[in-house]
Formats: structure tokens, sequence, C-alpha cells
């Protein structure tokens, strides 16, 4: 469930990934902000969280968020990256709000889910 996978709507070739994640990386590191429209920052978010880059990742999902905060992509890919930091009190919070502030969609189910399986039913309650 960590492992992001591609969005099937979504259609890049290895190159052209890593061609994304490069370029941001370069802006990132240069204090530079790009113009990302939503599926390349997604792509480039989700290849970060896959490759657990999780600092450049969160820089991604900071802008994607930013730039698109009616996206839910962006908002679950935080709940994944949180999870992979053990950050599973913010995860739960955050998996709330989703569930307040978009319709529901199964994979926010499926975090919840696996959520579940990682906490004790009696702190998830606290969560």
């Amino acid at each position: 469930i960590l492992k992001c996978e591609m969005d099937e709507d979504l259609d890049y070739n290895e190159e052209e990934i890593n061609e994304l994640v490069t370029n941001f990386k370069s802006q990132a590191d240069a204090g530079e902000v790009g113009y990302y429209d939503s599926d390349d920052l997604e792509v480039i978010a989700e290849e970060l969280i896959y490759n657990c880059d999780l600092a450049y990742a969160t820089e991604a999902l900071e802008l994607g968020i930013r730039l698109y905060p009616r996206t839910f992509a962006f908002r679950i890919l935080k709940v994944k990256k949180l999870l992979m930091e053990f950050e599973i009190e913010t995860a739960g919070k955050e998996l709330d709000r989703i569930e307040m502030d978009f319709p529901p969609e199964a994979e926010l189910y499926v975090e919840k889910a696996f959520l579940s399986l990682i906490v004790p039913h009696t702190a998830l309650a606290a969560v």
C-alpha cells in the first residue's frame, strides 16, 4: 500500500518521469518554483515517494496542495508520505480531513483500512 502506483490515466514513460523529477529537484535546490500542471506534479510526487526521497516529496506535495487544493491525489499522497515517516496520528487526521473535503473514493478507504492495521483500535479513537 505504501508503494504508489501510477494513475492509469497518466501516460508517462520512464525518461519523461526522470526528466520531470530532475527538473523539479534542480529548481528546488536553486530555491526556484516552476510551473507544473497537476498531472506532472502528481507524477513527480509519486516518484519521489516511491524512491523514499521524502524531503523533495514534501516540497512537491506542498506545491501541489497550494496550486491545486481541490485535487484529491495530492492529499492522499501526503497521507502515504506521512505513513512512510511514521507520522501515524497526523496521517489519521489528514484522512479525516480528506473524508470531509472530498467525495468518497476507494483509495481513501484503502488508506483508512491500512491505518487501522498498523494502529491499535483503541488508539484510532483518539486520532
